[in-house]
């Protein structure tokens, strides 16, 4: 008879960071012997099934948010949307109970997605955000919304944070802006590239921009053509990672420049030691992934999401990363500020990490 247990694992699947910072968790819980079960939809089930073909994987979609084309009108787009988020909320519960059954499920793991709990088995919820940042326009909901989310969180057994408790932390007030709760664990930052040697690559920095692309549409893909237009007239040689997942793809677009859809994690990680600079979001899962690599980085946070801009801000104000908006950006302003930056190292801790695993592990046999 088969002893092991199984647990189900979810991202939310808002862009890719959810689903990549699920990967180190992932890895380290096939080392406690236990059955993945992996439940995502989108971009995301894509990403986790390239890494992850042998396990069993659901397909379990979750609200389809697409950001406005100009920022100012991301809040009343968020305000008409709410009611169908919370909604989903709702939905996302009721298809886990039957998860639950048809799969044995002994324990869920879930990447802020808030509907994934349960009163019968145990039920972790992953974040970076115990504050979320509202923008400027509806700040007196800023209190509501802080309730809204502990409620919220107070549903599962524990909150896990990706992140140290420390002065040294990338999140900053995102989840440092009060003392937590006692349900609340700093498990250190979670990267894709956790596991990896760091040495994979014994070459010399042969690309001097790597641009890695990610998020909703249609901010993806205009921030993808406003590189594109910026590099076409230099002779740096680029790569840009579109983050689109499915079909994979290699584009030559000029002599110096070509366009790859997606990439697994090994061949991401020999892409960015070759690279001399680094273009990227401002997303807490890219900052977790350029921690381990002390590697230094252009930071546009996606127009209209305020937890980037923040994290932009604020690593900005520490002189860890140069910061621009999409609307600003400019590559060779950015690269005359470069030096006055000097990237962050904080690895991860696998002493915390582990250390909650193992607690789990205990609760479900």
């Amino acid at each position: 008879m088969n002893s092991k247990k199984n647990i189900l694992i979810c991202p939310l699947d808002w862009g890719l960071g959810h689903a990549t910072r699920c990967i180190p968790l992932i890895n380290y819980l096939l080392l406690f012997n236990v059955h993945v079960v992996i439940a995502a939809g989108g971009r995301s089930g894509k990403l986790l099934k390239e890494e992850f073909p042998h396990l069993t994987h659901i397909y379990f979609p979750g609200f389809n948010v697409r950001y406005a084309r100009y920022s100012p009108f991301f809040v009343i787009k968020m305000a008409i949307a709410l009611p169908w988020m919370l909604w989903s909320i709702v939905k996302e519960n009721r298809q886990l109970k039957k998860i639950i059954e048809k799969h044995a499920i002994d324990a869920i793991i879930s990447d802020n997605r808030y509907g994934l709990w349960s009163k019968k088995i145990p039920c972790i919820f992953i974040t970076h955000q115990l504050y979320v940042q509202l923008p400027i326009a509806v700040k007196w909901l800023q209190k509501p919304v802080d309730s809204l989310v502990k409620f919220l969180i107070k549903r599962f057994t524990e909150c896990w944070v990706p992140d140290t408790e420390g002065f040294f932390n990338l999140s900053g007030n995102l989840s440092h802006k009060k003392q937590p709760d006692a349900k609340v664990f700093f498990i250190g930052p979670l990267s894709r590239f956790s596991h990896k040697t760091k040495e994979i690559h014994s070459g010399g920095n042969d690309i001097d921009v790597l641009a890695i692309l990610s998020g909703p549409e249609p901010q993806r893909s205009i921030f993808e053509k406003i590189i594109l237009k910026q590099v076409a007239g230099t002779s740096l040689r680029t790569v840009i990672v579109q983050g689109i997942t499915g079909e994979k793809t290699i584009k030559n677009l000029l002599p110096h420049v070509t366009l790859l859809s997606f990439q697994t994690t090994t061949e991401l990680e020999i892409l960015i030691q070759r690279s001399q600079l680094i273009i990227a979001r401002a997303g807490y899962s890219t900052l977790m992934d350029l921690a381990v690599f002390k590697k230094q980085a252009i930071l546009v946070p996606t127009p209209g999401q305020t937890e980037q801009k923040y994290l932009a801000r604020y690593h900005k104000e520490r002189i860890f990363f140069y910061s621009v908006s999409q609307s600003k950006f400019s590559l060779t302003e950015a690269q005359h500020h470069l030096p006055e930056y000097h990237g962050i190292a904080l690895s991860p801790d696998e002493t915390l990490l582990l250390r909650q695993i193992a607690s789990l592990i205990e609760k479900i046999s």
